[in-house]
């Protein structure tokens, strides 16, 4: 990792809060081994120390010679438990167990098969076959074959196993009275302790950057930090200006205006055409009875992020997909790949894959094309989790999900059951897909949280990328721009150097930041 090693070095010299010990209840820190969730864990351990009087301790998967933990050990917080096989080889029972629990996870996936493992495997009670799936999916394309008898499967498998045993032991040994976590996607320290802790009615509290959330319960975490609630969205109207900025973002999205990557991709210089101009530009000459868009996920992406989906992974959503696709002879299909793709290996699967279809109803998405355009003349609109369903309700229509999405629990896109359902959907062709004008509010809601949710937390010292800045008056919206950028793996060396910088004439304590993350901890119930 891009660390800057002497920077961290000025931050431990720079920073003046400490925890103090008082040897009762503790907090354990579920460590992630990036910059800013480092730094966000430390201070929110901080204030659960001074409001809570917890000691806070940590987990993590990283060696000892690692240069994030310089951060920790500047906030005094010097309990550190490392998962690592190499410093617990020789707990005895504990290799014992995961090889054992290893081997008769392999028979029954023999015996069972790979769907069996990714939607029903449980461990110690806990559903955990998405988090492994997901694991080992995003792996030099893994997902492509499934193949869950691999040896690169096993290994997933033995490493996952081994460290939930050693987390569960820990929480065991231990009076921890909350959790702070920062992801809970993969086999990675923070989703394992996440499950592990709320399986034991433990609190978690969910910090990404200036979006802090907590989680009672494992259905909860099941959805992420992301997923959007009916009390999120009541909550908004405390936003007296809402839906000004809101139809701000939108207008600029749709127009290309906006520095941001995704929708730079879906909008910038991209044209709008009437659908029977269209028609001719694409050279269809049949006349159907429907037209469809399907937009797929970027395969890059976790397929268990925000809940269950109806098939095994993003990649098998987009084949069984396309497979019914060519069953809808009636509809003409015009398919966009997802606009991020490019930037990921392998960027090309979906592309290369449509140029080689044999499907007279079936064109992949000109370049040029806005989504706007699109979106207008379709009779039915697909997608696993994306956010085109929400710009889809903006005008009206109901779009066909693959899965749980952050917005899917407010009801106004079509979540299908099974299998089964989701192709008697694509394939019904009286199948209600307009929204009510309730339900299009409710979407509008929704797209506001999901694009401002990042920007109700300010911060002078520490860079927060995902901050929207709004001027009504002047009609302007932007991001704020900084050196790092959590999408930027290079850029994280350069992290501590805008806090240090930040830290010659500012406190921590006098943030705008620390402050709202102290007030909101205050009110958090504690065991």
């Amino acid at each position: 990792m891009n660390i800057n090693n002497q920077e961290i070095e000025i931050f431990c010299k720079l920073n003046k809060l400490y925890n103090i010990s008082y040897n009762k209840k503790k907090v354990l820190i579920a460590d992630r081994s990036l910059p800013e969730p480092v730094l966000i864990n430390s201070l929110a351990s901080f204030f659960l120390n001074k409001n809570f009087h917890l000691d806070a301790e940590i987990v993590t998967d990283v060696g000892k010679k690692n240069e994030l933990l310089k951060i920790y050990k500047s906030f005094k917080i010097n309990k550190i438990y490392f998962t690592s096989i190499k410093y617990n080889f020789f707990n005895l029972f504990l290799s014992m167990n995961t090889f054992l629990w290893t081997f008769i996870t392999y028979i029954k996936i023999l015996y069972f098969g790979n769907e069996w493992f990714i939607k029903k495997f449980k461990y110690k009670d806990i559903y955990f076959g998405d988090l492994f799936y997901d694991q080992y999916a995003k792996l030099n394309f893994n997902f492509l074959e499934n193949n869950l008898l691999s040896l690169s499967f096993i290994k997933v498998l033995l490493k996952g196993i081994y460290k939930i045993n050693l987390i569960e032991k820990l929480i065991k040994q231990n009076n921890y009275s909350v959790v702070l976590s920062s992801t809970t996607v993969s086999t990675s320290v923070s989703a394992i302790t996440t499950r592990l802790a709320l399986k034991r009615g433990i609190k978690v509290i969910c910090l990404v950057a200036n979006h802090f959330k907590i989680f009672n319960n494992l259905e909860q975490a099941k959805r992420s930090i992301a997923n959007i609630t009916h009390d999120d969205l009541a909550n908004i109207k405390k936003n007296e200006n809402w839906e000004r900025k809101i139809d701000l973002y939108i207008k600029k999205r749709f127009k290309g205006r906006l520095d941001e990557r995704e929708a730079i991709s879906a909008y910038k210089d991209k044209k709008n055409f009437p659908k029977d101009l269209l028609y001719k530009k694409l050279r269809i000459k049949k006349k159907y009875k429907r037209i469809g868009f399907f937009a797929p996920h970027s395969f890059h992406d976790t397929s268990y992020i925000q809940g269950k989906i109806v098939h095994l992974s993003l990649y098998d959503h987009f084949m069984k997909t396309i497979k019914i696709i060519k069953e809808s002879k009636d509809t003409l299909w015009i398919v966009k790949p997802h606009p991020t793709t490019h930037l990921y290996p392998g960027g090309n699967i979906t592309k290369d894959y449509l140029k080689t279809a044999v499907c007279e109803n079936l064109i992949k998405c000109p370049s040029y094309l806005n989504n706007e355009t699109i979106i207008k003349i379709s009779d039915i609109i697909v997608t696993c989790r994306g956010t085109i369903a929400l710009e889809a309700g903006l005008f009206g229509k109901k779009t066909i999900l693959g899965g749980q999405a952050t917005y899917s629990d407010l009801k106004f896109s079509h979540l299908p059951k099974n299998e089964k359902e989701y192709k008697n959907f694509l394939l019904k062709e009286n199948l209600n897909l307009k929204l009510s004008k309730k339900e299009v509010k409710i979407c509008k809601k929704a797209f506001f949280y999901q694009v401002f949710i990042n920007s109700y937390v300010n911060s002078k010292i520490i860079p927060l990328d995902k901050f929207l800045e709004v001027s009504l008056d002047k009609k302007t919206l932007k991001f704020k721009k900084y050196p790092y950028h959590r999408q930027n793996k290079k850029s994280y060396k350069k992290y501590f150097n805008i806090i240090n910088n930040n830290l010659k004439n500012k406190n921590f304590l006098n943030d705008e930041f620390s402050i709202k993350l102290d007030k909101w901890i205050k009110k958090i119930k504690i065991r």
